[in-house]
């Protein structure tokens, strides 16, 4: 039985490499969306698997409750927008605070692209 052994370097991604993250900031390019945010929080951006160029950011309400009544569509609590890419916001209103961010990178091996997280603690 072959035995792999692995390294892993725990370091901060340049932003070209990262393509998506649980918890942190909102997308800086979201800032201007507030008012359509009010009384929610974000969750998570992750690219988009049809088009590169766009993301995917999604928000949750900031009441559990109002969440768990309305959990089903087409009354459904959670918001989701389509943008380009963008880093993140230093704007911390609208974190989900209980949350340690969690950071999606890619790294090229033998010409495939391959995944893992990376995970920080607020």
């Amino acid at each position: 039985m072959q035995i792999n052994n692995f390294i892993t370097q725990i370091e901060q991604p340049d932003i070209g490499d990262v393509i998506g993250r649980v918890g942190g900031n909102i997308p800086k390019i979201l800032e201007i969306n507030n008012k359509e945010l009010i009384n929610m929080r974000f969750y998570a951006t992750f690219q988009d698997p049809e088009n590169n160029e766009k993301y995917i950011s999604i928000f949750v309400p900031n009441d559990y409750n109002t969440m768990i009544e309305k959990n089903i569509y087409p009354n459904c609590s959670v918001r989701i927008f389509l943008h380009d890419k963008s880093e993140e916001s230093q704007k911390e209103d609208l974190t989900i605070q209980t949350i340690n961010k969690s950071i999606n990178d890619i790294w090229i091996s033998g010409g495939k692209k391959r995944h893992f997280w990376i995970y920080h603690t607020n």
